[in-house]
């Protein structure tokens, strides 16, 4: 990534008590800026910062994958850890988990229980019904010091498109 966009520096300068719905066309920045979102938070809140990212498919998430380990490898300068298999990311004391999570089943398999200071749902449309991304929402603890916060980003269309709306 040479340069912030106009539209993903206004998502950074949005207080961190605030929620995000980054929704718009394919090509707009909104899934790197909410990865650049994510690094920040690492970079405040070292080790108690734990990110979830969430992509409904398997397939969509290891699209993903690449293109995230990128970026953070440019940012970190190869300073972070990354376990494939777990699809944990370690930077600065804090984690990045990435997570698919097609149905009820996927979120009490891999993520009932754990604690997450922010949660990004990354193709938030492309769900059926909003039980997973209450389910998600659910994870949300952090220590007081530490302001949770959900950040959607979808494309038009989609199941959930209506409900976003």
């Amino acid at each position: 990534m040479d340069k912030i966009s106009p539209f993903q520096l206004s998502v950074l300068e949005t207080p961190e008590q605030c929620n995000l719905a980054l929704l718009g066309a394919r090509g707009g920045g909104k899934t790197m800026a909410a990865v650049l979102l994510a690094a920040r938070h690492l970079e405040q809140h070292q080790s108690d910062a734990s990110v979830l990212i969430v992509r409904k498919t398997y397939k969509a998430l290891t699209d993903f994958e690449d293109e995230l380990l990128g970026f953070i490898s440019t940012l970190t300068h190869g300073t972070h850890s990354y376990n494939r298999s777990e699809k944990v990311l370690r930077f600065n004391g804090g984690t990045i988990t990435l997570a698919s999570v097609e149905n009820v089943k996927d979120y009490t398999d891999k993520l009932q229980g754990k604690n997450v200071t922010l949660l990004i749902v990354d193709e938030v449309t492309a769900y059926q019904s909003e039980r997973i991304l209450r389910l998600l929402r659910s994870n949300l603890r952090a220590p007081d010091h530490v302001p949770t916060r959900v950040v959607y980003c979808g494309n038009p269309g989609g199941p959930l498109h209506g409900r976003i709306f």
